[in-house]
Parts: C-alpha cells; sequence; structure tokens
C-alpha cells in the first residue's frame, strides 16, 4: 500500500478535476497537475458503475496503488498529482498491472 503522504485528499482531487490535463489509456483515464513537491501523489477512482461491490472496488485500489509503489521504487515518476479514473473494469490483474505500467512509461 502506498503511504499516506504519496496520496490526494478530497480537495487536491478536486482541484486537478478542474485544471489537471486528461489522457484516455482503453479502460482507464489519467489526470495530472505539475506541483511543486518533491514527489509525486496519486488518487484512485473507480465509480459504483464500473464495480457494484466495494470489496471489488477495493481490490482494483490496492493492486493499482501496489504497483504505483513498485514504479516509485525502481525508476521514479514525475512529481505532479494524478488521478487514476476507471471507465471499465479489467480483464484480469495481470492486463492491470501492464496497462499502469504502461501509462507510466508514456507520461
Amino acid at each position: 500500500m502506498l503511504s499516506k503522504k504519496y496520496r490526494l485528499t478530497r480537495r487536491q482531487i478536486n482541484l486537478i478535476y478542474k485544471k489537471g490535463r486528461g489522457q484516455k489509456f482503453g479502460i482507464l483515464g489519467l489526470k495530472s497537475l505539475a506541483v511543486s513537491l518533491p514527489f509525486p501523489r496519486f488518487a484512485i477512482v473507480v465509480p459504483l458503475a464500473v464495480l457494484k461491490k466495494a470489496t471489488e472496488r477495493n481490490r482494483l485500489r490496492r493492486v493499482v496503488f501496489s504497483e504505483i509503489d513498485q514504479i516509485l521504487k525502481n525508476k521514479g515518476i514525475q512529481n505532479k498529482d494524478y488521478i487514476i479514473r476507471f471507465y471499465q473494469a479489467p480483464a484480469d490483474e495481470k492486463v492491470l498491472r501492464q496497462i499502469i505500467q504502461k501509462v507510466f512509461q508514456d507520461v
């Protein structure tokens, strides 16, 4: 799980939705906003329309946060605030991990 310093608050999420730049990568979208902090911060949004059960949504968030944690340990990510929003449920965990790695290679 990603430590608290790398996660966004509700207020910061709203600011990124208003002022951030967005990209779409198949089943998920990425919004980002440049900040002056020495580290990146993240939020994962999984709407009720994508997955009905809270346990499934939380599982998806945990998988994405763990993949981001691995990326941060290996090579690092630009110092921005990021929101990852899902538009569809992923087929399986392996596919999701590949998509997340591709997203942060392109960013």
